[in-house]
């Protein structure tokens, strides 16, 4: 979230604008799934989160997605998208909520509140959901905490509090792992008992991805709040629960994205590198790290990216799906490209495109 206030704060202010919806008596729609979805975040603040939908078996984009298929417009931001168990769940802020989908991403009931979510992860019958608490202070974040989500009963049954500023979360050994944005630490959550355990960082972190024996690859950011020069990724073994090896990279984007996604036979991580330039453009690109030979390409499969916000692998072909945002207010883009970094084709989407997911 903050990027979007600097974005907000240094943008100059456009008019944005949205392909067209259907009207309400559409509630109907019975789509194909098949697809990618993208997640539009929206004007912060204001509402506008949309979801667009690529069918890339017929290369058709359909923006306007979520009121085609419920007949209405969802009124916060979408801050975080997660499939689990055939349904889609929604972190959204403005209002601070988790939304239910089912398989169609029809929403099954009114929105649970939530105080500043940020991300999820399912185990079981329950979500853990990263929470900055109802008054943040961007700093210490000392009343942050993960909630237990019962996704059968949609309630809340219990919360974990874990001060500074709970990230991305992650299942590994049957423990959750806690990216931590505002102490430079990972927490491990033993969710027998809850008892928490910390791996020291050498820099903030942001989101995980996780490899075929259950171990860990963590993003290490630099931020406003704390910043620092060892970005790149680090590896957790999470039998020892020990960060292993980091892996520099400069310019890991803190963007609250979907900012580095992994292949489906696990041999690639794509990660966005991206920096400000002095207009407050966000231009970069996307580097990847091979799992085998522990080492990042030399040059980036995707390069000179204005905007770049989320990544995502097709896991049917290895296309990578980036999306851009000119702006905090204007419509973004898909952009589609093989897995040697050529580009294919670019779709537009909605605002802040920030989160990209798969359905069979």
């Amino acid at each position: 979230m903050k990027n979007y206030f600097l974005k907000f704060a240094c943008l100059l202010l456009c008019t944005g604008f949205l392909l067209s919806c259907s009207d309400d008596d559409d509630i109907n729609y019975k789509p194909d799934m098949n697809g990618a979805y993208v997640f539009n975040f929206g004007n912060w603040g204001s509402g506008g989160a949309s979801i667009s939908q690529f069918d890339y078996n017929n290369s058709v984009m359909t923006n306007g997605f979520y009121k085609l298929v419920n007949g209405k417009e969802l009124t916060g931001n979408i801050e975080y998208a997660y499939n689990y168990k055939d349904q889609t769940f929604l972190i959204e802020n403005t209002p601070d909520q988790i939304i239910t989908l089912n398989d169609t991403l029809a929403q099954l009931k009114n929105g649970v509140p939530l105080e500043n979510p940020r991300a999820c992860v399912g185990d079981g019958n329950y979500l853990y959901i990263s929470c900055w608490g109802s008054t943040p202070d961007y700093n210490l974040m000392a009343d942050s905490y993960i909630a237990k989500y019962n996704i059968n009963t949609m309630t809340v049954e219990d919360t974990i509090f874990i001060a500074g500023g709970p990230e991305g979360v992650e299942m590994a050994n049957g423990k959750l792992y806690v990216a931590m944005n505002f102490k430079k630490n990972v927490a491990v959550i033993n969710l027998d008992d809850n008892s928490i355990s910390y791996i020291e960082t050498p820099a903030v972190c942001s989101y995980f991805v996780k490899d075929d024996d259950d171990n860990l690859y963590v993003s290490l950011i630099s931020t406003y709040s704390n910043p620092s020069s060892s970005t790149g990724l680090g590896f957790i073994n999470t039998d020892t629960d020990q960060l292993t090896t980091t892996y520099p990279l400069p310019d890991v984007s803190s963007s609250y994205s979907q900012i580095m996604a992994i292949n489906n036979d696990k041999s690639k991580i794509y990660v966005i590198a991206a920096s400000y330039d002095n207009a407050w453009n966000l231009v970069g690109g996307v580097s990847v790290f091979d799992t085998k030979s522990k080492k990042f390409d030399s040059d980036p499969v995707i390069n000179k990216i204005s905007g770049a916000d989320a990544i995502a692998v097709n896991p049917y072909n290895d296309d990578l799906y980036l999306t851009t945002s000119p702006s905090f207010t204007d419509s973004g883009s898909l952009n589609i490209y093989g897995a040697d970094g050529m580009p294919k084709k670019t779709y537009p989407a909605g605002v802040s495109p920030n989160h990209v997911i798969f359905l069979k």
